[in-house]
């Protein structure tokens, strides 16, 4: 068996690469594809906002990939550490005019004042966790945690998540993030928020 690649911040020149390895591992996410429900732009839709997520986390010197480009991590810093203010949930915008004018939108306006409400500005917010379909089920997903990870129980931080896919708990549980609110916004959609408190180093 091959070794796994080695983790590694990422460069500007990743954007396209890496916002692909987004798009794919999320074709199929409940909360992006309620987004985008039947929007012809779905594509587009999930372009912009990966590219701003990407950009986002780019800023703040937060996005870890593969030496192979299959596997990428998005931060975002607590807000006292963040280098200057970014427009909260940018990407959220951004998909708002890509797609269609209908009900689409206001699911958008909802989702996005559903985690104003819920994701706290004092965390390491982990905003995408993306492993290229072709590459899942290799441990890749827990290595590109690794780094950050240690970091938060370097400074006594805790981490932040939120997913849209129960299959994706029992993940991140292994990693001791535990759910701390669970959002039902249809009978198609739970958002669960999970938390992660830092571990001591001593």
């Amino acid at each position: 068996m091959s070794e796994m690649s080695e983790i590694i911040k990422a460069e500007m020149s990743d954007l396209s690469q890496l916002v692909e390895v987004m798009i794919e591992a999320f074709w199929d996410d409940p909360e992006m594809n309620f987004l985008c429900r039947g929007d012809r732009k779905k594509r587009e839709a999930f372009f912009l906002s990966f590219r701003n997520i990407f950009l986002k986390s780019m800023f703040h010197s937060q996005v870890f990939t593969t030496e192979d480009k299959k596997a990428v991590a998005c931060w975002v810093p607590p807000l006292q550490k963040q280098k200057s203010t970014w427009r909260s949930q940018t990407h959220l915008r951004d998909m708002l005019k890509s797609v269609e004018k209908t009900t689409i939108q206001k699911n958008i306006l909802r989702l996005k004042y559903l985690l104003r409400r819920n994701i706290p500005s004092d965390r390491y917010y982990l905003s995408t966790l993306a492993v290229s379909p072709s590459s899942q089920g290799k441990g890749m997903g827990s290595k590109i945690l690794e780094p950050m990870l240690n970091f938060c129980d370097q400074e006594n931080i805790p981490a932040y998540l939120n997913t849209s896919k129960e299959i994706n708990l029992k993940f991140y549980k292994k990693h001791s993030f535990e759910v701390v609110k669970e959002y039902r916004v249809n009978k198609d959609l739970n958002i669960w928020f999970m938390e992660r408190p830092p571990t001591s180093t001593t």
